[in-house]
């Protein structure tokens, strides 16, 4: 009985609202979503929630029977960003804001429109009952670059916390559109250990070139291993790398000097092909003169024996040593006793006859017996470089060895030199940057055209 009066009931409803509506066996359906299709003859009606419309089986098809639709009739607005214009059925609805601002909840129950917003910036929130900003110095390009920083005003900051405590910065330059002013880092750089293939640290222009972390060492690579640098013995270059000096300034220029590996233990000092052993030592290095210098004019001056260039900042060291070995032979006619002086100078023009000359050894020999031939004498000495540059001046002591005896049988004899203090250039002093000469010279107290003095070997060694 009460399940009667409920249907005749919702009958009475729906033929009040919606005219005369037949309603299958009697049952409704309640769903969310319209019925649509074929159905059969005694299909329950289906009343679509929400929508507000009812649906019957009619000559076997789902039809609508009633309801426009449904829907919001009404609402009330806050009067500040929407407003209802209080129509029934209908609702019109009107929005205001600030044209490039947004909606925020401007308390817990009222919203309100933020300020326009600067086009491509982005947004921060501005905290509780405050509308959301932007900062002039956190913008974008408008597609896929996030930039920092105000040109004019402050640099881009880039900060990074640390999961603990402090922070890491990235700052860019004051002018920071030329390449080669660097960006600031707060913190060192740590990198993966990267291969010989992709190096840790490289370039744009060749990702394969740079430098990579293997067998707890930095190798650098060139598109192969060169060079790395190892806790036991420094830097190591690969066995067919070349330790090179540029022809030019510029450093990527053919090299014309290099130091290559022949095989453990043995380097070749090369030009520019390795292994060629066609380079040299001559900054003060060992010297070695063998060719012979025979001098017999009639005169009782200084003769020039061996010379040897002293190249630009040879000397130019202080404490740069060279060790200095003369050896010779001399001739005398009969009752020419001559004392022998062995002098070595360092002079700033080839021959010493003119520019600055610095007597560094000058020794002189008691009086030969006369009637001598190729009799010996050697010079050993060492010249030490004491203040250097443009007022040269050396500390040098030697020994000077003669054979003053009538035959060779007879002992030699040794000369010291009387140097009491450093000896410099005459009349000015000489400059060790700029190239020198080294001479070797000899002369006879006594000038006969009998006089003959022949130097055979000339040894230079820089010790240090």
């Amino acid at each position: 009985m009460k399940r009667m009066t409920t249907i005749v009931g919702f009958i009475f409803v729906c033929s009040t609202a919606f005219a005369q509506v037949v309603v299958g066996n009697g049952y409704v359906s309640y769903v969310w979503t319209a019925p649509s299709g074929s159905c059969g003859q005694n299909a329950q009606a289906e009343f679509v929630v929400g929508l507000g419309t009812l649906y019957t089986c009619q000559s076997g098809t789902w039809t609508q029977v009633s309801g426009s639709g449904g829907g919001v009739s009404s609402i009330s607005g806050d009067g500040t960003v929407i407003t209802n214009s209080a129509s029934t059925g209908a609702v019109t609805l009107s929005i205001a804001g600030t044209s490039g601002g947004i909606p925020y909840f401007s308390s817990g129950t009222g919203w309100a429109s933020s300020g326009a917003l600067t086009s491509n910036a982005v947004v921060l929130g501005g905290g509780a009952a405050a509308a959301p900003k932007v900062s002039t110095g956190v913008t974008t390009n408008g597609a896929s670059e996030l930039d920092l920083g105000v040109n004019g005003t402050a640099s881009g900051v880039l900060g990074l916390n640390g999961s603990t405590s402090g922070k890491t910065t990235f700052t860019a330059p004051a002018v920071a559109g030329t390449s080669t002013n660097g960006i600031t880092v707060s913190n060192n750089l740590l990198v993966p250990s990267g291969t010989g293939v992709l190096p840790s640290y490289s370039f744009s222009a060749d990702s394969s070139k740079g430098m990579y972390f293997r067998a707890a060492s930095p190798v650098f690579t060139n598109g192969s291993d060169i060079m790395a640098i190892t806790s036991a013995t420094g830097v190591n270059l690969s066995s067919g790398s070349l330790f090179g000096w540029a022809a030019a300034s510029d450093p990527t220029a053919a090299a014309d000097t290099a130091f290559s590996r022949i095989s453990s233990g043995v380097v070749s000092l090369s030009t520019n092909n390795a292994n060629n052993g066609l380079g040299a030592f001559t900054n003060c290095r060992t010297v070695v003169n063998v060719t012979p210098v025979t001098v017999s004019a009639n005169v009782s001056t200084d003769q020039n024996l061996m010379a040897f260039t002293l190249p630009a900042n040879c000397l130019n060291t202080v404490n740069r040593t060279l060790r200095i070995f003369v050896a010779g032979v001399y001739t005398t006619p009969a009752a020419n006793l001559s004392t022998l002086t062995a002098k070595i100078k360092i002079c700033s023009v080839s021959g010493c006859a003119t520019g600055n000359v610095a007597t560094v050894i000058n020794i002189v020999s008691t009086a030969n017996p006369g009637t001598v031939t190729n009799n010996a004498f050697n010079l050993t000495s060492y010249v030490t470089t004491q203040t250097a540059s443009t007022a040269g001046a050396w500390e040098a002591h030697g020994t000077f060895g003669v054979d003053l005896g009538a035959t060779t049988a007879v002992a030699d004899s040794f000369f010291n030199d009387t140097n009491t203090g450093t000896v410099a250039g005459s009349p000015s002093a000489i400059d060790t940057t700029a190239q020198n000469f080294l001479q070797i010279t000899i002369a006879f107290s006594s000038a006969s055209a009998s006089n003959s003095a022949t130097e055979r070997q000339l040894v230079i060694d820089s010790i240090n």
